[in-house]
């Protein structure tokens, strides 16, 4: 986790419970910070991979993005004048003014001020620019407040989000397979201890309910040494550019260019929107396509 501790942070706390207080805020400082700065350095690292395709529609969907998480006013031609690590300074600073202020508890306040389905959706599509999932119209009551929630939350928190949702399947899915097995060999061998005088469904139960707290503890260990270690790299397929023609050996007359057609610009324009639009599909599939790194991973 990156935290650093002196004999002297420990000695000053009599009680075995002060140390513990002292060691969770550090570990709630950690966190906190990672909050803040993960998304920022997750975007800044999309944008630089996206340039390589369409450096306009890459700060067009940087500035997208920070309008629509920070409630900020950028516009691209501001970005462009600004060096990206002035860039990161302003998101970081940004991000953590959003973190205080709890910006999305009140974003879900207002969600769920939202009298039915048709003002929700409204309201998700003028704040955010998003849909609202058609199974989300056939719940009620508390299971519709808690997708509510949960909504707001995957759009304005939607990086970490997917990054523990992802480490929690990583680490899950191998640590309970090897748990199906010990329990298989478990079963196994359950029916010697009736040599010892003990009842074999007794301590198939006991030994299962150990088996199962200490794959509880490994779960808690992993996720949290890959929440605060790991890395996501975005992973972006970038377009190669069309191989170069030779050059002719000899080359026609040069004629004068003639000015575009309204039907000409009109699908020039319809292409640019087209490769716009491609882009953003990538920056949104970027999340499914990224990879992990990190010390120890």
């Amino acid at each position: 986790m990156d935290l650093h501790f002196t004999p002297a942070d420990i000695n000053k706390h009599e009680r075995r419970e002060d140390v513990i207080d002292m060691i969770l805020d550090r570990v709630t400082e950690a966190y906190d910070k990672r909050e803040v700065e993960y998304p920022v350095d997750f975007m800044m690292e999309l944008t630089m991979a996206l340039m390589r395709q369409s450096p306009q529609a890459a700060a067009d969907n940087l500035v997208r993005w920070a309008n629509t998480r920070f409630e900020l006013d950028w516009t691209p031609e501001s970005l462009r004048t600004t060096p990206p690590q002035k860039i990161r300074e302003q998101l970081v600073e940004a991000s953590r003014n959003f973190v205080k202020s709890d910006r999305i508890a009140k974003a879900t306040e207002a969600a769920l001020a939202c009298k039915d389905d048709d003002a929700l959706e409204a309201h998700l599509k003028e704040k955010y620019n998003a849909q609202l999932p058609l199974w989300m119209r056939r719940i009620k009551g508390e299971e519709r407040d808690n997708a509510i929630r949960a909504r707001i939350e995957g759009i304005l928190r939607s990086e970490l989000v997917w990054f523990e949702q992802t480490i929690l399947l990583q680490v899950l899915d191998p640590i309970w397979k090897d748990h199906l097995y010990g329990m298989d060999q478990l079963r196994d061998t359950i029916n010697y201890r009736a040599f010892s005088q003990m009842d074999p469904r007794i301590e198939y139960k006991r030994e299962g309910s150990r088996l199962f707290g200490q794959m509880m503890e490994r779960i808690r260990d992993r996720v949290t040494e890959m929440v605060f270690r790991a890395r996501v790299m975005p992973q972006v397929n970038v377009q190669q550019p069309p191989p170069r023609q030779a050059p002719m050996q000899q080359q026609p007359q040069q004629q004068p260019q003639q000015p575009a057609t309204a039907p000409q610009q009109a699908e020039q324009a319809q292409r640019q929107q087209s490769a716009a639009a491609a882009l953003r599909n990538q920056a949104g599939q970027a999340f499914g396509g990224s990879t992990f790194s990190g010390p120890g991973l």
